[in-house]
């Protein structure tokens, strides 16, 4: 949530409780009434930037997902592979013999080829995966 929003909020409610003694019962009310809008108004304020934020991520991850997935394919190209599992904590393979495992030279071949052109490290136009 935007600090300076909130803390002009809550500015304004303390104010509100050293002085609300000197209003009518009325003016009490209408200015609880404004300060519960305000503040349901903040609350969905901090609520559509954690949904930006939430859906700028998912398009970030799935930018990074698709340029990895275009070098797998690539990679697993040049080097006769038919087949490149996901390893992840929990995942279905839970052993693999180091001599196996391609990490090390995919991630170097990754920076490598990001290196050389940071700027054409877009995402794969199409799902290179797809059946046709």
């Amino acid at each position: 949530m935007n600090f300076s929003r909130r803390k002009g909020f809550e500015q304004e409610v303390a104010i509100f409780q050293q002085t609300g003694g000197n209003m009518t019962q009325n003016q009490v009310r209408a200015k609880q009434d404004e300060l519960m809008q305000k503040e349901q108004n903040l609350v969905a304020y901090r609520n559509n930037l954690m949904q930006e934020l939430s859906t700028d991520e998912s398009k970030l991850l799935n930018d990074v997902y698709e340029q990895v997935q275009v070098f797998m394919k690539e990679y697993a190209k040049e080097n006769g592979i038919d087949i490149v599992l996901s390893h992840t904590r929990g995942g279905a393979m839970w052993y693999a013999k180091d001599g196996i495992d391609v990490t090390k030279s995919v991630v170097e071949g990754l920076n490598k080829k990001y290196s050389a052109n940071p700027a054409a490290a877009a995402p794969a136009k199409a799902d290179s995966t797809a059946k046709k």
